[in-house]
């Protein structure tokens, strides 16, 4: 099941990554038509579009050497991602990630950047995982803020 949705717009205004992580690979699929997607579209319950994502993951091999790789290595699983071209500034793009095989996420939406707005509304968040990870200790600060766009 796909899980850790974000979105960062790409290097061209137009665009937008859409990323996610899972437990799957590429390989784990029982058929090569399938894979792990984003569905997109403009209409909500019309997703019309779709992209193939790219997937990737690190092993304790990877890793510079002790502690990383031999205290508490836990398995990162698999970071997919796509990137949405071509977007129309201030339109609603709705999507969802995942895969027909192992499942979708709730459709959501994000509005297309609109550079002649001159405000733009976000929400940061940053994750906390404190000196254990995975743990009932993880917490999420929030802060939603305005920025302005300059001229």
């Amino acid at each position: 099941m796909p899980m850790h949705r974000h979105i960062a717009r790409g290097e061209d205004v137009d665009s937008m990554r859409v990323s996610w992580n899972s437990a799957q690979s590429a390989d784990a699929f029982s058929s090569s038509s399938d894979g792990h997607r984003v569905q997109f579209g403009t209409a909500s319950g019309v997703l019309d579009s779709e992209l193939v994502a790219q997937t990737s993951t690190y092993s304790a091999d990877d890793l510079c050497g002790s502690p990383a790789t031999d205290v508490g290595f836990v398995d990162p699983g698999y970071f997919h991602s796509a990137l949405l071209t071509s977007l129309v500034p201030g339109e609603t793009v709705y999507y969802r990630v995942g895969s027909d095989e192992f499942g979708w996420t709730e459709e959501t939406s994000f509005v297309a950047f609109d550079g002649s707005r001159k405000e733009t509304r976000m929400l940061l968040t940053a994750v906390s995982a404190g000196a254990r990870a995975n743990t009932a200790a993880d917490r999420t600060d929030c802060i939603q803020t305005h920025v302005q766009n300059s001229d």
